[in-house]
């Protein structure tokens, strides 16, 4: 009789997992900042990179992921002051600081490492030409559920709000009913991989 023939089985290519020292600082080269962070994320296909022009020259770049920000609050409140900005100043002088320049809240980040995980918690980061910061502005633009009763938690008195996916939110509800000055809040990221944000509240008495 015949016999089966047996096939050696095929090992899959694993790709390298990218590791960024944690301490690596970014490159005051806007393109190299630009190719470092595309090479440390592996160029998803999320990733938007808009560049501002003076000229022929590239001054400054806005990275962010189209999944998790906010885009036309990003191009009310950030790209269009920008343009503003380099129509009416030489160069990228006017840039430096965007905390003079725009209306939202600006965080400095001086590692690649802090860089990307900005982006991936929804920041969208200014990279500038001649500088090893980048600024970052958070514009959290994912999907959220709306706060409802719990379908399986359904109570004749009381509450009828349950929490949901986004940390924020429930620790506004929390607030909303413990307007207690000494409710302590400490938020921290757990896990290797995923980074989430887990947080503690406490009364401190």
């Amino acid at each position: 009789m015949f016999g089966f023939l047996k096939h050696p089985k095929q090992q899959r290519a694993i790709p390298p997992k990218t590791f960024i020292p944690p301490s690596q600082p970014l490159d005051p080269n806007l393109e190299e900042n630009i190719r470092q962070i595309q090479d440390g994320m592996g160029v998803p296909g999320d990733l938007v990179i808009h560049r501002f022009y003076q000229g022929n020259q590239a001054l400054a770049a806005v990275v962010y992921l189209r999944s998790l920000t906010d885009g036309p609050t990003l191009g009310i409140q950030v790209i269009e002051p920008i343009n503003a900005s380099i129509r009416t100043q030489q160069g990228n002088s006017g840039l430096q600081d965007a905390r003079t320049l725009l209306s939202v809240a600006v965080e400095v980040h001086d590692s690649l490492n802090s860089t990307i995980q900005g982006l991936l918690s929804g920041q969208a980061v200014l990279v500038i030409d001649n500088s090893a910061q980048a600024q970052a502005m958070s514009l959290p633009g994912f999907p959220r559920r709306a706060v409802e009763e719990p379908p399986t938690e359904r109570v004749l008195r009381g509450s009828r709000e349950g929490f949901t996916e986004s940390l924020q939110d429930n620790l506004g509800m929390i607030r909303r009913g413990i307007k207690d000055p000494n409710l302590r809040v400490e938020v921290k990221p757990i896990g290797e991989r995923t980074k989430t944000d887990m947080a503690v509240l406490y009364l401190d008495e």
